[in-house]
């Protein structure tokens, strides 16, 4: 894959369109006697972030052997090594952390000027990034955004999707600054709100599977289903609250296929490939003739509420995150 040839700063879209760099004029950031590339230093951070090479190259667009090469490059800049690296792991040296923590809220500062920037020039006011894992979510968060409106008319509400598959990954990488997501989140570094939305818990089979005629199941009933569930970079608590390895009676339930969107494991659900625990109102946006969906009886709901940074609270973030909770109170 071939880099531009001028630096790059992600700059994240609207949910349902395509990601795409933004550039700047000059790609060397002059510091002292060192002028150091601008995708050097976003590979670095992101580096930093992921601790995985793989990762890095997914979210900057790239390939791995282009990361490797960036990260290189960098060190020799710097003159130390900043990543041990092993055919297992990767892992930041004692400078690599230091300088890390010292860079990341200037990087962030310069992208976020930029996108405002761009905002700008489109005539639009300063947006406030929030996160969605479901479209009910999305629905609550534009009606809050309304809301917003009369307090902060220089505010937009950029509405955007977070896959299960990363459930917490935007947010600490500040792509959002609050998101609507599936509980439970017990993280040191976020603050959440109560439960706002409260679902029955349904599975999602395929018409010609065998429980397609039944009225409802029970969770003993997902004993030696070939169960779909989202990535690998959820908590492992999450998971398991989501997509159980076993029953209440501790029988098995094989996770088969690990898909990253709702399209996808819906099409394997379709497919006869295996089942899928979903929210009630998955019935509403992902309804297919191919699939019916069963309440499970006995289940535990699934319920959603608000997730943030505390590093990241401030008058206009808490008045939407009150909006949030007061139309939900209301829908």
């Amino acid at each position: 894959m071939q880099e531009p040839q001028c630096c790059r700063v992600l700059v994240t879209r609207r949910a349902g369109t395509t990601p795409k760099p933004a550039t700047i004029g000059n790609p060397r950031l002059p510091i002292g006697d060192t002028a150091v590339e601008w995708r050097e230093l976003e590979c670095f951070l992101t580096l930093a972030e992921e601790l995985h090479f793989g990762r890095t190259a997914e979210r900057l667009y790239t390939s791995r052997a282009r990361v490797s090469q960036n990260i290189q490059a960098f060190e020799r800049r710097i003159g130390a090594r900043l990543f041990e690296r092993t055919s297992r792991k990767v892992t930041l040296t004692a400078i690599g952390r230091r300088l890390s923590l010292e860079l990341e809220s200037h990087h962030r500062a310069i992208v976020e000027a930029i996108e405002d920037a761009r905002e700008a020039a489109q005539g639009r006011g300063k947006p406030l990034r929030a996160g969605f894992s479901g479209p009910w979510c999305a629905e609550l968060l534009n009606l809050a955004g309304d809301g917003l409106a009369a307090e902060y008319p220089d505010t937009f509400v950029d509405v955007r999707e977070i896959h299960l598959s990363d459930p917490l990954g935007p947010l600490r990488a500040r792509e959002v600054e609050v998101q609507l997501t599936e509980f439970p989140v017990s993280e040191p570094d976020l603050r959440t709100s109560a439960p706002l939305i409260v679902q029955e818990r349904f599975l999602a089979v395929s018409t010609r599977h065998r429980f397609a005629e039944r009225a409802e199941i029970t969770l003993e009933d997902l004993a030696g289903e070939e169960m779909i569930v989202f990535g690998d970079l959820m908590p492992d608590y999450q998971r398991e609250h989501f997509f159980p390895h076993r029953t209440p009676q501790g029988r098995p339930i094989r996770h088969s296929h690990s898909v990253r969107y709702w399209q996808d494991a819906m099409s394997l659900v379709a497919a006869g490939r295996g089942v899928c625990l979903a929210g009630g109102d998955a019935r509403r946006y992902y309804f297919r003739p191919d699939i019916t969906y069963l309440p499970i009886s006995g289940a535990p709901p699934i319920r959603y509420g608000l997730v943030w940074r505390p590093d990241t609270e401030n008058p206009r973030l808490m008045a939407f995150i009150a909006a949030v909770e007061h139309a939900a109170a209301l829908s």
